[in-house]
């Protein structure tokens, strides 16, 4: 789960990067509203990935890639929370090549650290 979060958050900001300008919807959204829905739901849904991260079964990643998920409501939870991660790991001063040379065996411990001091900031 760690590696699907990172890797799609950091796809995302690497279109940022490449396509400047935009709204942060145009990078993440794949319906009308989901990113404002999401962003009400960011506490909950940060918190059910926290939980989620050790894990690499298909049925957990498709339950928060392409699946409805059961705390929000909303489909893609791993693409709002890569994408809050990604914007965390940036903000503690790492740049887009240090994230995408994270080891995979360290990505799990990453993407917590993350996602504590996000859900500490709320």
């Amino acid at each position: 789960m760690a590696a699907t979060m990172l890797q799609e958050g950091l796809a995302m900001h690497v279109t940022r990067e490449v396509f400047p300008g935009l709204t942060v919807q145009t990078y993440v959204s794949a319906a009308p509203g989901w990113w404002e829905k999401s962003q009400a739901m960011e506490r909950p849904i940060l918190q059910d990935l926290r939980g989620k991260l050790a894990l690499s079964d298909s049925a957990t990643v498709m339950g928060v890639t392409m699946g409805t998920a059961k705390v929000s409501g909303l489909n893609r939870e791993a693409y709002y929370g890569g994408w809050r991660v990604v914007e965390q790991m940036r903000k503690d001063g790492l740049s887009l090549a240090e994230i995408a040379r994270i080891p995979e065996a360290d990505m799990p411990a990453r993407v917590e650290t993350a996602l504590d001091e996000l859900l500490a900031a709320r």
